[in-house]
């Protein structure tokens, strides 16, 4: 996965790449296999001078 560019600083996101985990199921005597998927999200942050600067207010 194309790593991530904030403020200069490349940030990688391979973590959130989709993946498959098996696991063991007594009951059922067999692995079930979990599909897990990542969905970009956002968030909002208050502007606090002196913290944050002009250039980072899209």
């Amino acid at each position: 996965m194309k790593p991530i560019v904030y403020c200069g600083e490349e940030m990688p996101i391979g973590h959130l790449a989709p993946m498959r985990i098996a696991c063991p199921c007594a009951p059922m005597n067999r692995e079930l296999l979990i599909d897990v998927g990542f969905a970009n999200h956002c968030y909002t942050e208050r502007f606090i001078e002196g913290i944050h600067s002009p250039g980072q207010i899209a």
